[in-house]
């Protein structure tokens, strides 16, 4: 920029031209991104020991089922 506020010759002429976040689609896009990053991530479900019974309490998944009936 030049003392007397235009712009160096071979400058763009909008100083937002080279923005990034500048439309309405950016700033849906960026919106998007943001309720993905802050949504809270699932719990994964694991087998908790029982203090009662000294057992193990399985979460209901298919790996635990075919543990439990192949045993002899």
């Amino acid at each position: 920029m030049l003392s007397n506020g235009q712009l160096a010759p071979g400058r763009a002429q909008n100083p937002l031209a080279g923005c990034i976040f500048v439309g309405v689609a950016d700033k849906s896009a960026f919106a998007l991104l943001s309720q993905k990053v802050t949504k809270a991530m699932r719990r994964i479900r694991r087998s908790l020991p029982d203090r009662e019974k000294g057992k193990f309490i399985e979460a209901d998944n298919q790996r635990y089922d075919r543990e439990r009936l192949c045993q002899p």
